[in-house]
C-alpha cells in the first residue's frame, strides 16, 4: 500500500509537471519549442526580424526571422568564425543547427545561439543569459526544439 501511494504521488507530480509547459511554433511553422508554463511571451512586428521574446528569471530568448538568401548554416558559421565567434554546427533532435557563443561587448551578457535553416529563411534563437541556472534552462528548452510535424 505504502509503494502505491508513493507511485502514485510521483505520478500526479509528473502530470503536474507535464501541465506546466506551453508549445509554442517558432517562425516559419517548421520548428516549435516547449516552453515552462511561466515564461513571458512577446511578439515583434511582422516586417521586423524581430519576431518573438521569451523571458524567464535570468534569461530572454530572442527569436529572429530573416531571408536566408544564398546562405547555408555552414557559410554562416564561417563568417561568424572570422569574425572571432566561437561557433559549430550540431544536431538536436535530428535537426541541423548552428550553434554560436558571444558576449554582448557593451554590457557584457553572454549568449548562447542557434541558427535554423526554415526554407527560404533563417530562423535564430538568441539565449542571454545572467546566471548558471539560467545557462541550463536555456539549453533544456533548446533541447525540446522538434520539427512541428512531430508530435
Amino acid at each position: 500500500m505504502r509503494r502505491m501511494c508513493c507511485l502514485l504521488a510521483c505520478l500526479v507530480l509528473l502530470c503536474g509537471a507535464a501541465l506546466a509547459e506551453k508549445t509554442v511554433s517558432l517562425p516559419g511553422g517548421a520548428y516549435e519549442l516547449v516552453l515552462p508554463e511561466e515564461t513571458e511571451t512577446g511578439e515583434g512586428a511582422e516586417d521586423e526580424e524581430l519576431r518573438l521574446v521569451f523571458l524567464l528569471p535570468g534569461l530572454e530568448i530572442d527569436v529572429f526571422a530573416y531571408d536566408r538568401g544564398e546562405s547555408t548554416l555552414w557559410d554562416l558559421a564561417q563568417q561568424l568564425a572570422e569574425k572571432g565567434t566561437e561557433t559549430e554546427i550540431r544536431e538536436i533532435n535530428g535537426i541541423e543547427a548552428l550553434c554560436y557563443r558571444t558576449t554582448d561587448e557593451a554590457d557584457g551578457a553572454d549568449c548562447i545561439g542557434y541558427v535554423l535553416e526554415d526554407g527560404g529563411q533563417l530562423v535564430e534563437l538568441a539565449c542571454w543569459y545572467g546566471t548558471g541556472e539560467a545557462a541550463e534552462t536555456a539549453g533544456e528548452i533548446i533541447g525540446t526544439l522538434r520539427r512541428a510535424e512531430e508530435k
